[in-house]
């Protein structure tokens, strides 16, 4: 298999692999479901991947057909997309949390 996930690079893989195929394996082997997975996500070669989370999720540079695809748009790799969507779901997380007294 042969994508292109930008302009300047082709990526060549064995016909049978896919970035799917290895979060198939790592939920099997940490023994979780992939539904509580995330992915990130910007070219053509992670649609297999991200079919399988629970959330996926594309930077704002990602080629625009994959934006249509996922279940939220980050901003771009440009500005630190991949870390300013992690820091939310933190802090999403932690709001949800119930606050414990010393």
């Amino acid at each position: 298999m042969i994508t292109q996930a930008v302009p300047e690079m082709l990526e060549i893989l064995p016909p049978t692999s896919s970035k799917g195929d290895g979060v198939r394996a790592l939920v099997v082997h940490l023994v979780i479901d992939a539904q509580d997975c995330l992915a990130f996500c910007d070219g053509e070669n992670d649609c297999e991947m991200f079919e399988l989370v629970g959330r996926s999720i594309a930077v704002d540079n990602a080629r625009p057909a994959l934006k249509d695809e996922v279940s939220v748009v980050g901003p771009s790799t440009d500005d630190y997309g991949i870390a300013q969507v992690l820091e939310q779901i933190l802090a999403d997380y932690e709001a949800q949390q119930p606050r414990s007294r010393l």
